[in-house]
C-alpha cells in the first residue's frame, strides 16, 4: 500500500486497541488492526 499527501501528516497502524491523546485534546479511540491517518499542521 502507498500513502500520498502533500500536507503533513502521520499513518499510524495499531496491533491493539488504543487510546491517542494529542496536545491535550480529548482522547481518540484506535481500534486494533487499524489504520488512522492524522493531519500534523507543522507541530511534528
Amino acid at each position: 500500500m502507498r500513502i500520498c499527501s502533500n500536507e503533513p501528516c502521520i499513518v499510524l497502524l495499531t496491533e491493539k486497541d488504543t487510546w491517542l491523546r494529542v496536545n491535550g485534546k480529548e482522547p481518540i479511540s484506535l481500534k486494533a488492526n487499524h489504520m488512522a491517518i492524522l493531519a500534523c499542521e507543522n507541530n511534528v
